[in-house]
């Protein structure tokens, strides 16, 4: 049996994108579905 007291988090954060960064690609990403439009074919998303 696993004791998960034991276990250790041994993960590492690596940070890319700055928060500007990421608001950026947001933007620009809701501007083209703005332009250009998108298709919704599955009837629970729509």
């Amino acid at each position: 049996m696993i004791n998960s007291g034991m276990v250790e988090n041994r993960s590492v954060y690596l940070r890319i994108l700055s928060d500007d960064q990421i608001c950026q690609i947001k933007r620009s990403a809701l501007d083209i579905m703005n332009t250009v439009g998108l298709k919704v074919l599955h009837d629970g998303a729509r």
